[in-house]
């Protein structure tokens, strides 16, 4: 039987970490993703101990021919989305920065891509889901917040389980809490809000649609 590739991003810390683990564990063969060969080649020499690990660097869209193959894309939100405010006159703290309310900003990004791009690739073999992985111990919340939580283990159970259950193969555009599906923040659930923000995210990355929303696919030209 041909070996599942998962791709962690953030796989050199905290829940990307162990979640890596976690998927070597089970015999996947896992590309863990790293910004710099200076943090990733250390975590790599240490995963490999558990499995087949490879070792990706920086930029992605050399990985675009996974598009081509049946995929599950998991996004790690936070129940932190909730608090997210949408000001599109404010998206990158232009105006005003708050360390919290970027981070709830991030995390409510996290869902409505996962919505819209759950849509968007619905004639596709792929799924789209996003969780909230749990209160995890992490540098972000030790030195962020003050606070501890759950182990790192117990996090990264619940993105394993949306990975790798059977149970959720097809299943797409959801958001999860301890592994079962939940209803997000009420303005993730309106369509007109998450195609807006995606339509503005590929203004700002330079990218035309892979998709539209229409009945049928249509592929775009990326631009320059």
């Amino acid at each position: 039987m041909e070996k599942l590739n998962i791709l962690i991003t953030g796989a050199t810390d905290g829940i990307g970490r162990q979640t890596s683990l976690d998927c070597l564990r089970r015999g996947m063969h896992v590309l863990v993703h790293a910004r710099t060969l200076q943090r990733g080649e250390p975590v790599l020499k240490e995963l490999q101990a558990a499995g087949e690990a490879e070792l990706v660097v920086g930029d992605l869209a050399s990985l675009a021919e996974v598009r081509a193959r049946a995929a599950r894309v998991v996004n790690v939100s936070s129940m932190a989305h909730e608090a997210g405010q949408l000001d599109f006159d404010n998206l990158q703290g232009e105006r005003r920065f708050d360390g919290f309310s970027a981070y709830a900003l991030s995390k409510l990004a996290n869902v409505l891509f996962t919505l819209e791009a759950a849509e968007r690739l619905r004639f596709e073999r792929v799924t789209v889901n996003c969780l909230h992985p749990g209160v995890v111990t992490t540098k972000l919340l030790t030195r962020g917040f003050g606070i501890t939580g759950i182990p790192v283990e117990r996090g990264s159970r619940n993105v394993t389980h949306l990975a790798l259950a059977p149970e959720v193969a097809g299943v797409t555009g959801n958001y999860f809490v301890a592994c079962r599906p939940a209803p997000p923040a009420a303005l993730a659930r309106q369509a007109g809000v998450r195609r807006a923000f995606w339509e503005l995210t590929e203004s700002l990355i330079g990218q035309a649609p892979l998709y539209t929303r229409s009945t049928r696919p249509l592929i775009w030209q990326v631009t320059s």
